[in-house]
């Protein structure tokens, strides 16, 4: 069964004509199930066990990528859930894009197609779920990998844990089923006219599990593009935990 969750800010009034295409897009397809109209006042994730409970099997974020993030957070419990996306309202929608989903009603035409693919996840402090990148701006840390070596960057950079794309720097893109995070460390460019962000090349190295720790005081860091939290955290794969409805034109 599937089940429908629209973002809240679905219910503004510019909003009311795409959500009422997509319901009859929807119907016409014959992927039908429960739509739940989210609200600031939902538990989210007493709304999603609530769903799964009742056999809900495929949940839909209809919104933008951080809905999505926030349904996928909360299924640490529920491996081989399978989740889908129908980019709506205002972005960002970089996740979708990377996954080849259509915004809007176009989007309902790829959950039809079904087209299913395994999908690894990340893991904060044995709780929370993420879907693409834990991203550290301008701080010292130390980041240790397998419990086997340390990466200590020798001034403050730009450090990416990266299972699917990065927020910051999009043109690195990496499978999210390798059951591997990527980690980009990217030194702060010259500031000279003619270098851009991108001129000089990060370091890269991968690893299964990653403990990072603050060497510059209090520090944080940025979770699938929205959500903060603080140094240190230790994060770790959970290899093939989702299953994506995806798009023929997916970008890894």
């Amino acid at each position: 069964m599937y089940h429908y969750f629209f973002d809240p800010s679905l219910r503004h009034k510019r909003f009311h004509q795409d959500v009422a295409r997509v319901e009859t897009r929807i119907t016409d397809l014959g992927i039908k199930g429960r739509f739940t109209r989210l609200t600031p006042l939902h538990d989210l994730r007493e709304t999603v066990e609530e769903s799964l409970t009742q056999g809900a099997r495929t949940l839909i974020a209809v919104g933008n990528d951080h809905l999505l993030s926030r349904i996928a957070s909360v299924l640490r419990n529920h491996p081989h859930c399978t989740l889908g996306m129908i980019p709506a309202g205002v972005g960002p929608f970089l996740i979708s894009h990377t996954l080849g989903i259509p915004e809007s009603i176009a989007a309902c035409d790829t959950l039809a197609a079904r087209r299913l693919e395994a999908f690894d996840a990340g893991v904060m402090n044995n709780n929370e779920l993420f879907i693409s990148t834990i991203e550290m701006h301008n701080i010292l840390c130390s980041i240790e990998c397998d419990a086997k070596y340390h990466l200590t960057p020798l001034s403050a950079s730009h450090t990416t844990i990266q299972n699917l794309i990065s927020f910051q720097y999009p043109d690195y893109c990496d499978s999210p089923a390798d059951g591997l995070f990527s980690i980009y460390i990217h030194p702060q460019a010259p500031s000279s006219w003619w270098r851009t962000r991108n001129a000089v090349e990060p370091t890269h190295c991968t690893a299964k599990k990653i403990t990072v720790t603050p060497l510059n005081g209090e520090s944080t860091a940025t979770v699938d593009g929205f959500k903060i939290i603080r140094l240190p955290f230790t994060t770790e794969i959970l290899q093939h935990h989702f299953t994506f409805i995806v798009g023929r034109t997916r970008l890894y």
